[in-house]
């Protein structure tokens, strides 16, 4: 039986974690791009150096972790620094994927918002792509992370837009109704991947 390697993205907002967290619940496992850069920030010392070369010992904080903060306040006002970051970030974050997914023998969902920005399409067997209405991240992105409209502004103006991303998709989930709705997207996905097992 083969193992697929399923590439799952989307914008800020769009409930690429709430799809995510659906998929583990119907037998997928789920490795989330985000929580391994917090363990890169925290722990790797390749990962700490390079951004300290980088930007300066101010994105460090007292502890010796990388402040996100401090990061953030600097990349996402620059979009060359954002594009070094990332040159820095995302080889370190595929690595880890791949060690990891090795472990696993049943199908794996890499959550990966920035899966087509850097390239890692190519390193699974299939694209999801999940999307809503620009008024519906905003709504959900106040509410649930506390953000101003203009930082929810800021981070989409230096995201991929939503017909980039689906021109990259094998799948696409719509999230502007509810989570019954997504799980039902999520469920009739992972059937049809199924389905494509070789045995």
């Amino acid at each position: 039986m083969k193992k697929h390697i399923i590439g799952l993205t989307g914008g800020i907002g769009s409930g690429k974690s709430l799809l995510a967290a659906q998929f583990k619940l119907l037998g997928a496992s789920v490795l989330d791009a985000d929580a391994i850069v917090h363990e890169l920030y925290s722990s790797s010392h390749e990962c700490k150096s390079a951004l300290v070369r980088a930007f300066g010992s101010e994105v460090l904080g007292t502890d010796g972790t990388v402040d996100r903060d401090a990061l953030s306040s600097i990349v996402f006002a620059n979009q060359s620094a954002l594009n070094e970051l990332n040159g820095i970030v995302h080889p370190l974050v595929l690595n880890e994927l791949e060690i990891r997914s090795r472990g696993e023998e049943q199908t794996v969902i890499w959550d990966v918002p920035l899966l087509i920005e850097s390239n890692m399409t190519d390193c699974v067997d299939y694209v999801i792509v999940v999307i809503a209405d620009r008024e519906k991240r905003v709504e959900r992105l106040m509410e649930h992370r506390g953000m101003t409209e203009q930082q929810i502004c800021d981070r989409m103006s230096v995201q991929l837009d939503d017909y980039s991303r689906i021109k990259s998709a094998h799948y696409l989930c719509i999230n502007n109704g509810s989570e019954e709705t997504l799980l039902l997207q999520a469920r009739s996905i992972l059937d049809d991947i199924w389905r494509r097992r070789d045995y």
